[in-house]
């Protein structure tokens, strides 16, 4: 069987969502700089070419990261999806911890993230340095190579890059963010008698966790949240549909990277006024550098 080549960043299941009786949504992108609106279905949306791919890998394992984990990741999430819009709570761990993992991985599976990423994993897999190399050297077994370096170096390209792709793995299904979601309390917030539907974008989901907070729409009347008690889910509840819905609205389209998306082109002149003004800027990734630094600085011997 054919490996998937394209590599969906935004879940087909979860696009599916917004679109209409046609079967499409409406997509608004910005490469230059006037708005591009198209009507497209949601596989023909939100997608890379081999994202995800190990090119110096075997046709077996190249596309993994793809067919594999994303493939029942979002099989899982999908099923949580299903779930909250039926409003059903009794959720199993598996379940739960799936839909954690999907609210988190918006974040992460993103092609300018997911690049960030990959370069730090590379750079640091291909550096020396006092710390890797006196880490090695604890762990040494007398027949290995003596250094860290050597090491490396008699692995071969393919077994090199099944060890960064496992490192990628691990970092994806973040279990220490995971678990903080899950904790949470969950709700859905109908907000059908708004006076607009919800947009969503390929920078969707609202992560504050600091704040003890979170929300992502899931479809163009019913925006997901969680909070860290009851009572600031009261509050939420509580609020304007018309501001909620407002202030959703403005994150995912100023937070938005590539495109935004709507049912309908109701919100054009909203979306071209607010799209992609206040992106995540880089390094999305500031604690991979910082803990790097901080194990250097560690070894170092003291002035």
């Amino acid at each position: 069987m054919q490996e998937p080549r394209d590599h969906h960043f935004i879940p087909v299941f979860y696009l599916k969502r917004w679109t209409s009786n046609h079967g499409k949504l409406v997509e608004y992108s910005r490469p230059y700089r006037s708005l591009v609106i198209k009507h497209v279905g949601p596989k023909a949306t939100g997608f890379q070419r081999e994202l995800y791919s190990f090119p110096e890998l075997t046709d077996e394992n190249r596309h993994i990261l793809e067919s594999r984990f994303f493939h029942n990741t979002d099989q899982l999430a999908s099923d949580a999806l299903d779930r909250l819009y039926s409003g059903n709570t009794k959720w199993t761990p598996e379940l739960r911890s799936a839909w954690s993992r999907f609210v988190l991985n918006f974040r992460v599976r993103h092609p300018d993230p997911m690049r960030e990423m990959r370069d730090y994993i590379r750079a640091t897999w291909n550096r020396s340095d006092d710390y890797y190399e006196a880490e090695y050297a604890k762990i040494r077994r007398p027949d290995s190579p003596a250094t860290l370096t050597e090491f490396m170096a008699s692995l071969g390209p393919e077994e090199g890059q099944k060890i960064q792709l496992r490192l990628l793995m691990s970092t994806l299904d973040n279990e220490r963010i995971g678990q903080r979601i899950n904790e949470m309390q969950w709700d859905v917030l109908d907000l059908s008698k708004a006076n607009y539907p919800l947009l969503t974008s390929d920078w969707p989901s609202d992560l504050p966790l600091a704040r003890g907070v979170l929300s992502l729409p899931i479809g163009p009347h019913l925006l997901f949240v969680g909070a860290v008690d009851t009572k600031t889910l009261r509050d939420m509840r509580s609020v304007s549909r018309n501001r909620i819905v407002a202030a959703t609205n403005k994150f995912v389209t100023a937070k938005a990277r590539r495109y935004v998306y709507a049912r309908d082109e109701s919100q054009t002149s909203f979306i071209d006024k607010y799209m992609s003004k206040d992106m995540f800027k880089p390094p999305f990734w500031p604690s991979l550098g910082a803990t790097h630094a901080a194990n250097v600085k560690a070894t170092q011997p003291s002035r």
